[in-house]
């Protein structure tokens, strides 16, 4: 299993962050304008709910994969986890997590994934999956610091 983190800690309390996260609209705002990803179907975050996003997997290509995600372990304001039930990945649960931290939130995504194809596909996807993974966060983290700006 592989796994990757990414953490921004900024001025907001946990419920400031929470609200502005399980807001209907904040998913698209979070999502790279590439046209990689793109939201085909959302839904409020609550438990059960399923979000479905056409993911490209390999830019430029015009090939996308629909790739299903259902809400689950909502705790406001703390966090939720959303899996994927239908994806390329055998295993795939993002963990997104609200800390609280002295003027603000540490705001944690990690993302516990099996590649599909076993040792040959994580050998082959590692590079790309970890880069679609940082090109998300790195979007999600310049969205957040402007919404809320960041601790030192």
């Amino acid at each position: 299993m592989e796994v990757f983190v990414r953490e921004l800690t900024v001025r907001a309390s946990p419920e400031a962050a929470w609200r502005y996260l399980a807001a209907p609209d904040t998913l698209s705002a979070l999502t790279p304008p590439d046209g990689n990803v793109v939201i085909l179907e959302s839904a409020p975050l609550e438990e059960g709910r399923v979000v479905v996003l056409g993911v490209r997997v390999l830019s430029p290509l015009p090939f996308r994969l629909r790739w299903r995600s259902r809400v689950e372990r909502v705790q406001p304001p703390c966090g939720w986890v959303d899996v994927a039930v239908g994806a390329p990945f055998p295993t795939w649960e993002h963990h997104h997590r609200i800390l609280p931290v002295p003027g603000g939130c540490t705001l944690v995504d990690e993302v516990h994934y099996r590649a599909p194809l076993g040792s040959l596909g994580r050998a082959v996807s590692a590079p790309f999956i970890r880069a679609m993974l940082e090109a998300q966060l790195r979007h999600r983290h310049t969205v957040l610091r402007s919404v809320f700006g960041t601790l030192c």
